[in-house]
């Protein structure tokens, strides 16, 4: 399966061109997925505060570095955790697939707009 067209066919479809290619929404997203993730593993709020302070104290990395970086650490998760990160992939791109929860992941990302934690600040 050729994961990244599937995946950007599917959120150009699902939020449009605006919020599909707005890289500060994708990397937010990113950002909110691993401290969802991160909460699952019982860090507490203020351990992951103090790593953000810690990261915007530090020059700005390379956005491709950067991305391999998330890949690499993603996948080393997954091997501590023994999760089968290509089979969950698939099963979450079948889930988001469907209709239904497409439009309420389209609910989700405009109630994120109007509590303002999104990059995207108006209706696209």
């Amino acid at each position: 399966a050729d994961y990244p067209e599937r995946v950007g066919k599917w959120c150009l479809d699902t939020f449009g061109v605006g919020i599909a290619t707005n890289r500060q929404e994708r990397a937010l997203r990113i950002l909110e997925e691993a401290m969802e993730l991160a909460q699952v593993e019982e860090n507490d709020m203020a351990m992951c505060f103090h790593l953000a302070l810690r990261v915007w104290s530090r020059p700005k990395g390379d956005p491709g570095q950067e991305v391999s970086g998330v890949g690499v650490t993603l996948l080393a998760y997954c091997a501590a955790a023994d999760i089968d990160f290509e089979r969950e992939l698939e099963l979450e791109i079948l889930r988001i697939e469907r209709p239904e929860i497409q439009e309420a992941i389209r609910k989700k990302q405009h109630e994120k707009r109007l509590a303002g934690v999104s990059a995207v600040k108006e209706s696209v």
